[in-house]
């Protein structure tokens, strides 16, 4: 039997490849060829974007308030409040923890009881439950020196808040110095810390131990003897006695 030829069965597989080629030209004509450009957004694709839009528009018209400053207030309290939230009142005694615990805390500890030898205690301290004009000048001024404190010697130096508290916080951080750790003394008004502010205002350095001592009474608390009473003051009348006179 004769050999094939290599060139027919050559010539025969060149003309397969080529059939292929050609069998495949009518599909590869219904291709498109890959354009660059903009595919078409899909029809629930708008419809979720009109939705959030007409939602945002919605919330908007219902809740803007038509931007007025006066209805834009994010205490909802205000809302039934004419458009001004009422003044929230603060417990003195909260308010003074917070200013204690902010600012007080890493000398005179939490716990009140100070540290020995180097900053004096609060809880049972005599200059705590004593008068409170020696405790808010201290506050508002400063101390330096040696000062006793429930038979303990402290030789540091006490920096002024004078600056830093408004009268508020000032009469709300000496309350709570007063009524915590059992101390019981009474709290301390702002209306008397401002008194106490105006009238050492003029007083440029710390006080001294000494010098608080010597103040036996709060000389705002009534005027100095023989003084003229303050415009508008009520008097009360001098003490009669058995005879009918006065002393």
């Amino acid at each position: 039997m004769a050999e094939a030829d290599p060139r027919h069965t050559h010539q025969l597989d060149q003309q397969q490849e080529i059939d292929v080629a050609a069998l495949h030209e009518p599909i590869l004509r219904e291709l498109r060829d890959p354009q660059d450009g903009h595919e078409p957004i899909p029809m629930f694709m708008l419809m979720l974007f009109a939705g959030l839009i007409f939602w945002g528009g919605y919330y908007l018209a219902a809740y803007s308030g038509g931007f007025r400053s006066d209805v834009l207030n994010p205490d909802p309290a205000a809302q039934f409040a004419g458009g001004s939230a009422a003044p929230k009142v603060v417990d003195p005694l909260v308010l003074g923890e917070k200013l204690f615990k902010a600012n007080c805390v890493s000398c005179h500890q939490a716990s009140g009881q100070g540290v020995p030898g180097q900053y004096p205690p609060l809880a049972g301290s005599e200059w705590v439950l004593g008068p409170d004009y020696r405790l808010k000048r201290i506050l508002l001024k400063g101390l330096e020196g040696p000062v006793s404190v429930k038979g303990a010697t402290y030789n540091g130096n006490m920096p002024a808040f004078e600056a830093k508290f408004n009268d508020e916080k000032l009469a709300a951080v000496l309350s709570f110095i007063r009524h915590g750790w059992e101390n019981g003394a009474p709290p301390v008004s702002p209306e008397s810390a401002a008194a106490t502010r105006a009238a050492v205002k003029d007083r440029g350095q710390p006080w001294k131990a000494e010098e608080l001592l010597a103040l036996e009474k709060d000389d705002l608390a009534t005027p100095a003897e023989g003084a003229p009473a303050p415009e508008g003051a009520k008097t009360e009348p001098a003490a009669k006695t058995e005879a009918g006179k006065t002393p």
